[in-house]
């Protein structure tokens, strides 16, 4: 799914934007595990191993998992375990933040540049004029889609 700058600033927050977040930023490995009558969804974190073998029959369990792409989660069919509300949580923003930096650190030397300017670009979309005074206050929605924007490089 190739996304757009409008697509993405006409994005309420939500179930949507937090999973873009989680796919595009976060990097999160989603894995839908076979339980009986259900199937739910975990994440796997980059650097982390993978979800079954954190339990100690690792061969056996492995069989209950496969990773399953952000498009077929579904809520109605699906137990989804670990999401956060990234676009409505101020402190969990704030980690997405965190990513944003390490990014910039080890990765993508301007992305820093890149989320600020984004991040002027959807306040003043909101209000009309971006003074810096506002970054301060910028909300977690606007915070998730400017970091969305810088590391789609829209």
């Amino acid at each position: 799914m190739t996304l757009t700058r409008e697509e993405i600033l006409a994005m309420e927050p939500g179930r949507q934007l937090n999973r873009l977040v989680q796919e595009h930023i976060l990097k999160w490995i989603p894995w839908q595990e076979g339980r009986g009558d259900y199937t739910a969804i975990v994440y796997q974190n980059p650097g982390e191993r993978e979800p079954y073998m954190r339990t100690q029959r690792w061969e056996t369990a492995k069989e209950r998992y496969s990773i399953i792409a952000y498009s077929d989660i579904d809520e109605m069919v699906h137990a989804v375990y670990g999401d956060k509300g990234w676009s409505t949580d101020i402190s969990a923003a704030w980690e997405v933040e965190e990513r944003i930096l390490a990014l910039y650190l080890n990765e993508q030397p301007g992305l820093i540049d890149d989320y600020i300017d984004s991040l002027m670009d959807v306040i003043r979309k909101e209000h009309g004029f971006s003074p810096a005074f506002r970054l301060a206050h910028a909300t977690p929605e606007q915070r998730c889609k400017a970091a969305l924007m810088a590391v789609l490089g829209l």
